[in-house]
């Protein structure tokens, strides 16, 4: 990737590379940004502001062959009206020579990125700081987890996804530990927990025979795993009710639910991935 721009949410954003070398990246002026005071919305702002911190890690790193930055942290101050088009300056006051360092002894760190967004009247209309947490890890540890799919960050998305999935026209790539957890979150939404197990135990079945991957003794379909993850989901729901879709699902899949091992810290190893466990639900072990 050579910049944050290509990332799908970005271009979704109309996010482009500044014409002013000395900045970062700007937001083309347009109505689609405005908000009720014919002002650029403040979300508009936000997402300028975090591609902008990863735009300035992305140049000061160079190469992020080995690495995964993920941001923990973004704290924004919004000073002025913004309006027409905005600019972006980013800084890091700890310096890239300490990330650097870090991540040579440690194969980690944390980084701040200082982000400040000017309108095209050169007004100061808002100041961010983004934390990032850096690692390295090897090509072998890299799984499609860790690339989060486009289509979850919109309502509208997640349910393409859905219909891509009851259709079993799902591409197998897209089929990771994260793509069930969002089946299990759109049909507990809108099904109670026993029509969700059924919806799901039938919906999974037919996408798994649909995309060659046969429903046996010793893979497919897992009914223990399956009635677990919808469990805790469930607790998840019910913990997040008023949030929107997107940003429930976003906490779904930061929570401990979103590692595929989970389950074991209830099971052993041996009773969750037995066949009596595949075929039938087994009850925890694990105190």
């Amino acid at each position: 990737m050579n910049s944050v721009i290509e990332l799908p949410f970005n271009q979704h954003v109309g996010l482009q590379t500044a014409d002013d070398p000395a900045k970062v990246l700007q937001l083309p002026a347009g109505p689609q940004y405005l908000n009720h005071l014919g002002t650029v919305h403040a979300s508009a702002q936000l997402a300028l502001a975090e591609a902008s911190s990863g735009e300035f890690l992305l140049r000061a790193i160079g190469d992020l062959t080995g690495i995964v930055p993920v941001v923990r942290r973004l704290e924004s101050k919004f000073r002025k009206p913004a309006n027409g088009r905005l600019t972006s300056t980013a800084s890091a006051p700890d310096g890239i020579e300490s990330l650097r360092s870090e991540l040579e002894a440690k194969g980690r760190a944390l980084i701040t990125v200082q982000v400040e967004l000017h309108d095209e009247s050169g007004v100061h209309t808002l100041s961010a700081s983004v934390e990032w947490f850096v690692t390295r890890v090897t090509p072998a540890q890299i799984t499609p987890d860790m690339v989060p799919d486009s289509a979850f960050l919109t309502a509208d998305g997640i349910e393409a996804f859905i219909l891509e999935f009851e259709a079993c026209a799902l591409s197998k790539r897209r089929w990771t530990h994260h793509a069930h957890l969002v089946v299990a979150l759109w049909y507990l939404t809108h099904h109670t927990s026993g029509e969700a197990l059924e919806i799901v135990r039938q919906r999974i079945r037919a996408y798994n025979e649909a995309t060659g991957t046969p429903n046996t003794d010793g893979g497919g379909y897992h009914e223990t795993l399956t009635r677990i993850f919808l469990d805790g989901v469930a607790t998840h729901i019910a913990e997040h009710r008023e949030e929107p879709l997107p940003v429930s699902l976003a906490a779904l899949l930061r929570s401990p639910l979103g590692g595929k091992d989970w389950p074991l810290r209830f099971y052993s190893r041996e009773r969750l991935f037995s066949m009596a466990a595949r075929h039938h639900w087994l009850e925890p072990d694990r105190p």
